[in-house]
């Protein structure tokens, strides 16, 4: 397209831009249409085809009163889709943020929210690539001479200073995991991104809620971590319960195919909530999306509260087992040849990599074990069972499959071990007339779940 045409182009779409938004300042958009034209059309070295050039030039219009005139130029020339941003798709993008309400449950936050919570002191910051949380980053920073002790001092209560990093810890490369490609957050709209409706690909704060008990529904212990409960009133110790701890889940500005774990827990906290990112706009099916986020969920939780001793078989756990498990399948008597090209092809799949052929496995388990469909052999099938429990109406509907009654009935002892102490000092307290903690009452009802 040639300077002349395309700067022609500016005009008459700006004017409908500035006229359907009510915004923006037209005369300074009109006036300079003929530079911009000749710049993207004659001069700059850029190729839609190829927008990550290292040779490209780059652009800066540093007037933002201006911006129509890019966003028409880049549109002509090929580096998004015109249909896909035009009226249809903008009026959907502003009616879903006119219409955002902040959500009830304190689970799911857009971006902006995460970011306003970091700023205000209400969350801490995550850690970065090198697991480091926000404090001992500075303190790295000042040994190595980066900062001095003044500016320490200065930025480590820093709200600022703290926002700043937020920033260059999640969005970069949430948005890399969410998606796949560093240029996935750039707000171009192209038919090799936007691959579902965004009425339906929009992730709203009841629809991911949805999700997450969904999840509950069938993995019951999903998002419960086991800790001590004491009362030194009623001489209560060494009663342990399950406490719920539901992860925050933060919306990327982009077009994505994956929800990714960003981190298990804040900081070094163990009784913290895991941070999960999801773009906002989820172009892949919400089930098998979240089902996959859940799984690396369980495992890197189970990782960190077992710590060094994570594929310790002395110590049993989940990751323990399934480690054991995959490590020594050719050698396992209890599967059959079938059974172990299967795991092999399972483990190639996954490249090898633990975590996710955990995943694979969680995914089936949750999505066709759950529903009598049974996809895996047995040895993963027990480890699963029992450090992921299905929830009561699962159970039932599992009593009559043989292929379950070994884990069931293993299941139940186990369940009536640990709450038949917990019955025994609500009876004893209740005969006291005495009112039973919330703590044990909940735990007690989640027991019997």
């Amino acid at each position: 397209m040639r300077s002349e045409e395309l700067a022609y182009e500016i005009r008459k779409n700006a004017i409908k831009m500035v006229n359907h938004a009510h915004a923006s300042h037209l005369g300074g958009i009109l006036s300079c249409a003929d530079a911009i034209a000749v710049l993207y059309a004659e001069v700059a070295h850029i190729n839609p085809k190829n927008p990550k050039d290292p040779k490209r030039d780059r652009i800066v219009l540093s007037k933002g009163h201006n911006g129509a005139t890019v966003y028409v130029a880049l549109a002509k020339i090929g580096f998004f889709d015109e249909e896909l941003a035009g009226p249809k798709n903008t009026e959907i993008l502003y009616r879903i943020i006119t219409s955002y309400r902040p959500d009830e449950e304190g689970h799911v936050f857009t971006l902006y929210q995460w970011l306003t919570m970091i700023q205000n002191g209400t969350v801490v910051p995550s850690r970065n690539e090198f697991e480091q949380d926000y404090e001992a980053y500075m303190r790295e920073q000042k040994l190595r001479g980066d900062i001095t002790d003044l500016e320490y001092a200065e930025k480590i209560d820093d709200s600022k200073s703290k926002l700043m990093y937020e920033i260059s810890n999640l969005f970069k490369m949430g948005n890399r995991m969410t998606f796949g490609k560093i240029s996935s957050y750039q707000p171009f709209f192209d038919s090799c991104n936007v691959l579902m409706d965004l009425n339906n690909s929009y992730m709203s704060a009841t629809k991911v809620n949805d999700a997450i008990n969904t999840i509950i529904s069938i993995d019951k212990s999903i998002f419960r971590r086991e800790r001590e409960y004491r009362d030194q009133k009623l001489g209560l110790k060494n009663i342990f319960v399950h406490v719920e701890v539901i992860p925050n889940i933060i919306l990327l500005p982009n077009v994505g195919t994956r929800a990714a774990l960003w981190q298990e827990i804040e900081g070094k906290k163990r009784d913290s909530k895991a941070r999960m990112i999801m773009p906002i706009f989820l172009a892949e099916d919400m089930t098998k999306a979240f089902t996959s986020l859940c799984g690396e969920y369980r495992w890197e939780i189970t990782k960190t509260e077992q710590g060094v001793h994570w594929n310790d078989l002395k110590d049993l756990s989940l990751t323990s087992e399934y480690n054991d498990y995959i490590q020594f399948y050719r050698k396992n008597r209890e599967l059959n040849t079938e059974q172990r090209d299967k795991i092999k092809k399972q483990i190639q799949k996954a490249g090898s990599n633990l975590r996710r052929t955990f995943v694979s496995d969680y995914c089936v388990y949750i999505n066709s074990e759950s529903n009598g469909s049974p996809l895996m052999n047995r040895v993963a099938r027990g480890i699963l069972f029992a450090y992921c429990p299905f929830s009561l109406s699962y159970r039932e509907r599992l009593k009559t499959s043989p292929i379950y009654g070994n884990e069931l009935n293993k299941f139940e002892i186990k369940s009536q071990e640990k709450i038949h102490p917990i019955l025994n000092i609500a009876k004893k307290l209740e005969n006291q007339g005495i009112e039973v903690p919330k703590a044990l009452s909940d735990e007690i009802e989640y027991m019997k779940s």
